[in-house]
């Protein structure tokens, strides 16, 4: 006795199965270049606040270079006044505090500088390096 025979399978579910692939993946995707367009956005915000904070610092700077320069003329004419007896011992040492303030303003804008170096150095890296934050999403050229 001989039998003969032929299996046919056939999945009955591997359309909906490549579908739900599909579906999957464009999901993966989507999510992909959600998180590419907030790491861009983050990246802009932070080298924006950076650009800021380097512009407070010039204006700090600029600013303390005033108030000592005017703080050392305003000593120099109180030491004179001072000398030939028209200013008395208290004004003398109001004018050297005034002084004394405007070069630690002085020294806390240059540390304030030294210290926001680094994020100028970065933002010109960034700067030259940049194109990949403005390239357009989702393959649109």
């Amino acid at each position: 006795m001989y039998y003969c025979g032929v299996v046919l399978t056939c999945n009955i579910f591997d359309r909906w199965s490549n579908a739900y692939n599909v579906k999957k993946a464009k999901t993966v995707a989507y999510k992909a270049d959600l998180d590419s367009q907030d790491y861009r956005n983050q990246v802009i915000g932070e080298m924006k606040q950076a650009i800021s904070d380097y512009k407070a610092t010039l204006q700090q700077l600029a600013t303390s270079q005033r108030g000592l320069t005017a703080a050392q003329k305003a000593y120099k004419l109180s030491e004179g006044s001072y000398e030939i007896g028209q200013l008395s011992d208290v004004d003398l040492a109001a004018a050297q505090t005034a002084l004394v303030q405007a070069e630690a303003n002085r020294a806390q804008a240059l540390i304030g500088f030294e210290l926001q170096r680094p994020a100028v150095d970065l933002r010109a890296e960034c700067r030259r390096s940049s194109s990949f934050l403005f390239r357009p999403m989702n393959g649109a050229d």
